[in-house]
């Protein structure tokens, strides 16, 4: 009987000591990897702690794993940059990894196509390698603090989607000439604090709303999947050459939002119920410089004492262009017939107090030269008092502004500065007024217009003095 009882006593006694044991072996556990120590993860709710000061220790998340701290840190780090996390395929990382004073030197992920390698919490990590052609992608809420590259030895492989709600990246994604497949955001809003080098840019949910940091651009096309639900914002400077949105397929509002832009593309919004008044909007001083002959559909708003430099090129606007008090209109005339212009399908609106310049090269411009800066459509308003127009890059003539139909011309005088203003006899003012008047001269007679141009006054003045009184105008038109 004793020997029975100390039996079952003793299997009691096993079996609990089981039940310990394997509790103890499920139980969350920090682990450290140190330098030159490579450690698989092998418990999903243990976190990991890098104690080494260089890229040799290593964690290795083998396909289909979770990293399953929900509170606090996954990865830890002691020092700062150091520490390798290395994924096979596709796993998950719910808890943060590093912090802003500590970050993981290096992480490998995206290691084969299909594979999808996600982040539920920050990440700060010196740099992330998309190493083949998986994803890398961030739930919504979260953030990215360093910089994503592709390092498959594929140029456009690998991508990054972010979940939006509130995701953040603080770096860039790919580089010049090296760039990711696809970058992809869902809906709300997601933070670019870097520059994006993708093959393309992808607004996947039906509202996604991405800001794009001062400084920071965008190099790639641009694309919606679904009409009048996206919105784009440039808080500051930046360079756009690919297009934003495509016909039939366009954001509700872009907006840019301060700084210099440089636009070398189309832009497509387009208006509906839901968003009345959809449109490009120049906001808080931008000064957008056109690089290209470029298309905006849908409305442009000039606010906010914002710029908009046409250059010597040619803007159309399928839509409406509206301009507000304060703000400014630039082209550039390099000559009679090279100028840049905006040509709207719908009205164009400027209000009292707006402005506009027209620099001009180094070329002689004609007295009467006619511009027709701004072609529209039916019911333009142009407000301009002839103050509201300035010549810039040429003392020797001004511009008039004059309404015709829904065009706004600008026309060259020459009365109050040209040659003819300069000379100080008689005989020189004769010589001046034809030669302000030439509208088409020889290559010989064009190279003494545009150096009497652009002398100073003193001198200009000195040169036509030394005319003598027989001016024959078709012969200085011809003149070789």
């Amino acid at each position: 009987m004793k020997k029975i009882f100390m039996k079952r006593f003793y299997l009691a006694v096993l079996f609990f000591s089981g039940m310990l044991i394997l509790a103890t072996n499920s139980f969350a556990q920090n682990v450290n990897i140190p330098n030159s120590t490579t450690t698989p993860a092998t418990n999903n709710t243990n976190s990991y702690t890098f104690t080494g000061n260089d890229l040799t220790g290593e964690l290795t998340v083998t396909n289909g794993y979770t990293l399953a701290a929900t509170s606090g840190a996954s990865v830890s780090v002691t020092g700062n940059d150091v520490g390798t996390m290395s994924f096979a395929g596709s796993s998950t990382v719910s808890g943060t990894v590093g912090s802003a004073s500590h970050s993981v030197g290096l992480i490998d992920a995206g290691a084969s196509s299909g594979s999808t390698d996600t982040f539920n919490n920050a990440v700060y990590a010196q740099s992330l390698a998309l190493t083949g052609g998986g994803t890398v992608a961030l739930a919504s809420g979260t953030s990215f603090n360093g910089s994503i590259s592709n390092l498959s030895g594929v140029a456009g492989e690998g991508a990054v989607t972010f979940g939006g709600y509130g995701d953040t990246m603080n770096g860039n994604i790919g580089s010049t000439g090296d760039g990711v497949n696809q970058v992809k955001v869902g809906l709300g809003a997601t933070n670019l604090n870097g520059n994006v080098y993708a093959t393309e840019f992808i607004f996947t949910g039906n509202g996604g709303n991405v800001t794009v940091g001062d400084g920071d651009s965008i190099a790639a096309p641009v694309a919606v999947t679904t009409n009048i639900a996206s919105t784009i914002n440039y808080a500051g400077s930046t360079t756009i050459n690919n297009d934003l949105g495509a016909p039939g397929l366009g954001f509700a509002f872009v907006n840019f939002n301060g700084g210099t832009v440089a636009l070398g593309a189309n832009i497509y919004t387009y208006t509906s119920f839901i968003y009345p008044s959809a449109a490009t909007n120049l906001n808080n001083a931008t000064v957008l410089n056109l690089t290209a002959n470029s298309t905006i559909v849908g409305v442009l708003n000039l606010n906010n004492t914002s710029t908009l430099n046409i250059g010597a090129n040619t803007l159309r606007i399928t839509g409406i262009y509206n301009q507000s008090a304060g703000t400014t209109l630039d082209f550039t005339a390099n000559s009679a017939s090279n100028y840049g212009y905006i040509a709207p399908t719908g009205a164009a609106t400027l209000a009292s107090g707006s402005l506009v310049n027209v620099t001009l090269g180094n070329n002689f411009i004609p007295n009467g030269t006619v511009l027709s800066i701004i072609n529209a459509g039916a019911g333009s308003s142009y407000n301009l008092a002839s103050n509201d127009v300035t010549s810039i890059g040429d003392p020797r003539v001004s511009f008039i502004p004059e309404i015709s139909g829904n065009d706004l011309l600008v026309i060259a005088d020459r009365s109050s500065s040209g040659f003819a203003y300069l000379a100080t006899n008689p005989n020189a003012k004769s010589a001046g007024k034809v030669l302000d008047n030439i509208t088409t001269p020889s290559s010989d007679m064009t190279n003494v217009l545009n150096t009497l141009e652009f002398l100073n006054n003193a001198q200009t003045a000195s040169a036509i003095n030394t005319m003598g009184p027989l001016v024959d105008r078709g012969v200085m038109d011809t003149s070789t």
